[in-house]
């Protein structure tokens, strides 16, 4: 057994609240005096093949024949079903903060004869990304371990969060839409398309990103995008600016698309990731 440190002997005492127990510290002295034979290649197969027949009869298995709908109808099904755990991750304080916090701003900005329509536009962003931030915070409060145990695949658990963010965003938003259309004489698609292109653009930019820098980068990394997009195009789209000249919906339209794509893009990336994992873990 390799030998403790002894500030982690103490570390591990202090979280256990034990950290003047002499006996306790005397037991993990003993413990690094305890060699470990490493099992050999031939004990950790001996072990696996005792470990097969056990597993079989406890694991129903689904049909491994490809040709049945039936395995990935039960992988949608459970996808589905872990929704609703999920999105009780939302706590109703965080909603009501949301839901007020929105409301409120709308309300203000148009008791000072303010644009509406371009508040909801710009508070969508930021909405969104303190939902991801929010609802994907596992990834860091530490508990990812906890989460790879369950039966479930970290693409399915992404894959739910992201339903119930997008869920809760629209939702909140579709909310404040009839009021931003009396308020501002606009059609209701047009102001759906306003905010939903921002929305959906930077929810995109997030996940896609942090693909590569973890949850909280890639919002971070979102909300520098809103942030130059505010600066630059003075709260409009930035396919305005590159495309000039064009109506304003279909700006918004070409950022719903682009961050479709990225959503998409990102789920592909977490199945793709996934499948390697259960591959190397089949192999080994």
């Amino acid at each position: 057994m390799t030998e403790m440190p002894d500030n982690k002997k103490q570390q591990i005492l202090a979280e256990t609240g034990q950290d003047d127990n002499e006996k306790l510290m005397h037991t993990l002295e003993l413990l690094d005096s305890y060699k470990i034979t490493p099992p050999s290649g031939q004990d950790t197969a001996k072990l696996i093949a005792l470990l097969k027949p056990v597993l079989k009869e406890q694991i129903p298995l689904l049909p491994v024949d490809k040709s049945q709908p039936l395995p990935e109808f039960c992988g949608r099904l459970n996808m589905l079903q872990l929704v609703q755990p999920q999105a009780m991750l939302l706590s109703k304080w965080f909603m009501a903060m949301c839901t007020i916090i929105l409301m409120s701003g709308l309300a203000l900005t148009n008791a000072v004869d303010g644009n509406t329509l371009l508040f909801l536009a710009n508070a969508s962003p930021v909405l969104g990304i303190l939902t991801v931030l929010y609802e994907f915070r596992a990834k860091h409060s530490g508990v990812s371990e906890l989460e790879a145990a369950c039966p479930y695949s970290p693409a399915q658990l992404a894959t739910a969060r992201l339903i119930v963010v997008l869920g809760f965003d629209i939702l909140l938003c579709l909310l404040a839409t009839p009021a931003v259309s009396y308020w501002q004489e606009r059609v209701l698609w047009q102001v759906i398309t306003s905010w939903l292109g921002p929305l959906l653009l930077m929810l995109g930019i997030a996940l896609a990103a942090s693909l590569r820098l973890g949850i909280a980068g890639g919002c971070l990394v979102s909300a520098v995008a809103w942030i130059v997009q505010l600066a630059t195009a003075k709260g409009a789209s930035l396919f305005s600016i590159l495309l000039p000249g064009q109506p304003v919906y279909f700006s918004d339209i070409l950022g719903m698309v682009s961050g479709a794509v990225l959503i998409l893009y990102s789920y592909k990336r977490w199945n793709i990731s996934s499948q390697f994992t259960e591959d190397a873990f089949r192999d080994w």
